[in-house]
């Protein structure tokens, strides 16, 4: 089974574990949030691309730049 798809979200306590970004390609953020939700992160890549059509490049990209702000690092 792939690594998304564990139980790494549940450290054996019950709780959820913190969200922290990756290390992927660009802060690694698509990674944390699927590492946090127990999904591949191709998924959440896909709805920032989608997004990006939406709302328009700048927004999204500012939109992800403050959530790489805020979302403290794995290491």
């Amino acid at each position: 089974m792939s690594r998304y798809y564990s139980s790494e979200r549940y450290e054996g306590t019950g709780e959820r574990t913190k969200l922290r970004r990756g290390r992927g390609l660009f802060c690694g953020l698509c990674e944390g949030i699927g590492k946090w939700m127990g999904l591949p992160p191709w998924i959440f890549r896909g709805i920032f691309i989608a997004l990006i059509f939406a709302w328009g490049f700048f927004s999204t990209a500012g939109l992800y730049l403050l959530a790489c702000i805020l979302i403290p690092s794995e290491y």
